[in-house]
This record gives C-alpha cells, structure tokens and sequence, in this order.
C-alpha cells in the first residue's frame, strides 16, 4: 500500500493541475491591469481615447487665431468667433480628459477593494499626472484674461512669460498622445502593425507640428508688428506717445496720438529692412492675414508656412536679430531634423 501510495505521488500532474500555476499568474496580470488601469487590454477605449487628445492638440493652436489687427486703427483685437468656437472646442476635449481621469480612477479603487490590494503601489501616478498637466486651461485664460499683457508695452518680460507657457502647455498634451500611441502598438502581435502605428505616429507628429509652427507664425507676426509700434512711441518720445496697451476697447486712449507716424515708421507695403527688420514674420504682415478674419484664408496660409519650413529644418528662414525670432527658427529646425531622423529609425527596423 506504501508503494502505491508513492506511485500516486509520482504520477505525473494531469493538464487540469499545470494551469493553476499559470491561472494564478493570470490573476496576478489582471490584478495589476485593474490597479493599474492605463495598461489594461483596452483597444476600443484607447483608440478613442486617443482620438481625443489629437483632437485637443489641434484645437489649441486655434486660440493663437483670436488676436487680430485693425489696420485702420492700429490696435489689436478679438476675433469673437474664433474665441467662442476655440472655447467650446476645447471644453469638449477636456470634457474626454475628465472622464477618462474619473473612470479610471473609480474603476481602480472599486476593484481594490474588491481584491483587498493597495492602490497606491500599482497605479501609474506619472500617467495620472500627465493627464492632469493636459487639462490646464492655459491657453484660455492666457489668450482671454491677459489679453492686454499681449498688446502692451510696459511689460516685456510678461509678454516673455506667456510666450514659455503657450509653449510649454503642449509638453504633456504630446507626451499623451505618444503614451496612448505606444499603448495601441502593444496590441498589435505583428511587427508590420507596429510599424504602422509608428507611422502613423510619426505622420501625426509631422502634421500637428506643421499646425503648431504655423499658428505661432500667424501669433508672433502679431508681436512683431506691436513690438514695431513700441519703438515707434518710444522714438517719438512722450509728446507723441503715451505707454500703454494697442488694445481697440481702449477708443480714443490710443498710446499713438497721430497714427500716420506709425506707417511712416513701420512700413509694411514693401517693408523695410532699414528702418524696422520683421524677418521671417515679414511675409504675415505684408499679406495682411493678421488683418483678416477669414479664418480658412490666414489658417491655410500659415498651416502651409509650418510645414514648408519644418521640412526643409527652417534652411529657408531669413531671420532679424531679434532673440526670440532666431530661437523660434532654431526650434523649427531641430525638430524638422528629429521628426526626420526619427522616419529614418523606423524604416531600419
């Protein structure tokens, strides 16, 4: 009886017995997907999640739109409509943020409970972080609270300050789409539909940058030519200007008291290089698409600049020797050669 007793312990274990071992590392997957919901085997919500945030990124160079120039008055101002269909846009986008944030974080902390497992050990704060960083209304309250800050003249390092945030506000915003772009390859089990998303990625990447470059070309085109009106006021001295905003809800406070002088001294058709450089802004002011509130005319337009100069590095830019305008066309050319060296990467694997 000892002998049999030894045999049944050395029969070899049947196929129902093998996968418990790998059902509780099953488990153990799912427990963590569930704790750690950005890395769950969710195709469909990915996608849509990730239609969103390229959604969101396309519509905050729109708010770039919104100022416009008064020739005839020399000031700035609002355009109305791009200002409530950029609000609304991007309250939509945020809205999907939002949710996402909400639903996973609920589904996180009632599965917890559930399977008596800490939360905090698992769940990919860095992620909730970056979607947090992705939902600040910086480009809402920057381009319709300060919008003096825009149009003045006292404050140089204001404007300076604005400048960094419009562009820092899409750091996160990118390191999302790429998160949820690397979360789709994943379920992807061939190389050649990796590949696919990488392009695509990188096909995006391409084109939102070309819509980004362009917008801030149509919004610094803008600076330049308030920043001309400036020196303007401040080489016809106090007699001729008082400091102060080029807003048009100011009326008749405009700081220019004979607005003529202005055109004397920032010539735009043909500009002139000698009296007041524009560089690469030139071609904006000179078409006068900063003037119009044809929104398909001076998007097309601008959207066309950003990607001519990011495919050929910016080599065609012809720069002033303003500070800002030169790191704008370095910004350009770096990230024209990465987006390329990048393509090149993808195509050796």
């Amino acid at each position: 009886m000892n002998n049999l007793d030894q045999d049944k312990d050395l029969v070899p274990l049947g196929d129902n017995n093998i996968p418990k071992q790998e059902d509780g590392r099953q488990d153990n997957l799912k427990v963590d997907n569930i704790l750690n919901p950005w890395a769950a085997d969710s195709l469909l919500w990915t996608k849509i999640f990730l239609a969103s945030c390229v959604i969101g990124i396309s519509i905050d160079p729109l708010f770039l739109y919104i100022p416009i120039v008064d020739d005839d008055r020399k000031c700035i101002e609002k355009d109305h409509n791009m200002v409530i269909v950029a609000l609304v846009l991007r309250s939509l986008t945020d809205f999907s943020y939002v949710f996402h944030i909400c639903f996973r974080l609920h589904t996180a902390l009632k599965m917890s409970k559930k399977l008596h497992q800490s939360i905090f050990k698992k769940f990919p704060w860095s992620y909730l972080l970056t979607d947090l960083l992705s939902i600040l209304p910086l480009p809402q309250v920057i381009i319709l609270m300060y919008f003096s800050k825009i149009t003045g003249s006292k404050s140089l390092t204001a404007r300076k300050f604005i400048n960094l945030i419009l562009l820092l506000q899409y750091v996160p915003r990118i390191f999302r789409v790429y998160l949820s772009t690397k979360e789709l390859a994943k379920n992807f089990d061939t190389l050649i539909g990796r590949l696919w998303v990488r392009g695509g990625f990188l096909f995006f990447f391409y084109i939102i940058f070309g819509h980004v470059f362009g917008a801030f070309w149509y919004f610094y085109s803008i600076y330049r030519e308030t920043a001309c009106w400036h020196h303007a006021c401040e080489y016809y001295g106090p007699k001729e200007c008082t400091l102060g905003p080029f807003d048009c809800h100011l009326g008749s406070n405009h700081p220019i008291k004979n607005l003529t002088k202005l055109n004397q001294f920032c010539p735009i058709s043909p500009p002139n290089p000698e009296i007041f450089n524009f560089g690469i802004f030139s071609g904006a002011i000179e078409s006068r698409i900063v003037n119009k509130t044809d929104f398909p005319q001076k998007f097309t337009r601008s959207f066309w600049w950003g990607l001519k100069n990011l495919s050929s590095f910016g080599s065609n830019l012809d720069t002033s020797s303003n500070v800002q305008e030169n790191l704008f066309a370095i910004l350009i050319s770096i990230l024209g050669l990465l987006l390329f060296l990048y393509l090149i990467g993808n195509l050796q694997v």
